[in-house]
Parts: C-alpha cells; sequence; structure tokens
C-alpha cells in the first residue's frame, strides 16, 4: 500500500472517530422533547460547518429531511444512520488542514492544553496528566519522530517550569494509537500496558523524572558539557 493510501485510510479513521464522538455528545444533550430530533439534526449540521467552514447548507439540509424521517425511536440506529450520511460529505470535502485545525479546536474546546502540534494534555489530579494527539498528518517518519521529540521536550519544560505542575508524578496516555503504535512509545521511554483484555486501546505510561530525565533542560546542559 501506498504511503497515500496510508495516509487516506489514516484520515478517514480519525475524522470517523472525532465526528462520531461529537454527534453522539450531541444526541446525548439535547432534550427530550418532541423536537428532539429537529434540534438534533440542525446542530449536527452546524457542527459540520465547523468541520468545512463555508460549506453550502442547502446539501446538508436535504440530506436532513430525509433524514428527520427515518427516526424509528432507535437512538442508535438513528445516531449510525446520521453519521453513515455525515462522514461522505465530511470525507469528500474536508482537507487535511482543516481536519487538523478541527482535531486542535476539538481538543482546546474540552479543556486540553496544547503543548505543540501533535500532543497535548489535560490534569486529572495534581499528580497525573493525560495526554491526547489532535490529528496531524506528517511528511514522512522522519518528520514525525522529530516533531514528537520536539513536543516532549516542550512538555517536559512545562512540567519542570510551570508552578502548577510541580506536584506532577506520572504522565498517562491511553488511545488506540498506543496500542497500534507500540514500538514507537516504547522508543520514546514511555512504558506500555494493555487497557484491558482485548481492547483495542492500550495504555502508555512515563514518570515525570524519567521523562525530565530524557527530555528536559538537565539533558541539555549534560549534552552541552560533552
Amino acid at each position: 500500500m501506498s504511503s497515500k493510501n496510508r495516509k487516506l485510510i489514516e484520515f478517514e479513521r480519525r475524522i470517523s472517530d472525532m465526528f462520531m464522538t461529537d454527534i453522539v455528545h450531541i444526541w446525548h444533550n439535547v432534550p427530550e422533547d418532541s423536537e428532539k430530533v429537529s434540534t438534533f439534526l440542525n446542530i449536527c449540521k452546524e457542527k459540520l460547518k465547523e468541520y468545512k467552514p463555508g460549506i453550502k447548507t442547502e446539501v446538508i439540509d436535504t440530506y436532513n429531511k430525509r433524514l428527520y424521517h427515518k427516526y424509528n425511536g432507535d437512538d442508535e440506529a438513528f445516531i449510525n444512520e446520521v453519521f453513515r450520511i455525515y462522514i461522505v460529505i465530511l470525507t469528500k470535502c474536508v482537507t487535511y488542514n482543516e481536519m487538523e485545525d478541527r482535531s486542535r479546536k476539538w481538543q482546546t474546546e474540552r479543556g486540553y492544553i496544547m503543548v505543540g502540534s501533535c500532543l497535548s494534555f489535560e490534569r486529572k489530579s495534581n499528580k497525573k496528566i493525560i495526554l491526547h494527539i489532535p490529528i496531524t498528518f506528517f511528511e514522512n517518519s522522519k518528520v514525525a519522530m522529530k516533531t514528537f521529540r520536539e513536543n516532549f521536550e516542550k512538555l517536559a519544560c512545562i512540567i519542570e517550569e510551570n508552578p502548577l505542575y510541580k506536584n506532577i508524578k506520572i504522565i498517562q496516555a491511553k488511545s488506540r494509537f498506543v496500542k497500534e503504535k507500540e514500538r514507537l512509545c516504547k522508543k520514546f521511554g514511555f512504558e506500555v500496558s494493555e487497557y484491558a483484555q482485548d481492547s483495542t486501546w492500550g495504555v502508555a505510561v512515563i514518570s515525570r523524572d524519567k521523562l525530565l530525565e530524557l527530555y528536559g533542560k538537565k539533558k541539555e546542559v549534560e549534552a552541552s558539557n560533552r
């Protein structure tokens, strides 16, 4: 498989994951009344416009009219049908750059702290932060490795210098990325384990001390003294 095809497949997978999360969240937050379906579809349309600013809404309105009459009380089936229609529109009209921008906005809307182009985090407690990876498309593996290393160096700087994170002891990531890229995670110094038996997710953990040892200022000073 060519790198172009792999990139396209990854693009479609990531945009699918993110948009499904969005519409499930929308459905469960729309008031339970006689206008729930109509309200839900209108919010989905607005959400689609966030992914693709400037998209012509006439086409979406036509699909929404059809979708409105397909709801029969089965919430899951209806959400899946809306997703099936909308994802076709998204994958045809959204560019890689627009997808990256939307992913970063999606994460900041949830309160995640952006470290760099391919890394963000949220503080779960005074002692632990959780890492997240916004959708990012790299030219090649060499660029990806370099960018991740630079982002980990920025993270180490934040952990080391910002007093808000002085008590952080554990840096953790839980995702399908960890499961799929286990060797890469280990290469960056993380310990990897299964999220749960037969799960498609993996868990990667690195201690504060290890992160600073590999990516912090102390490492830079030692390197300059050689």
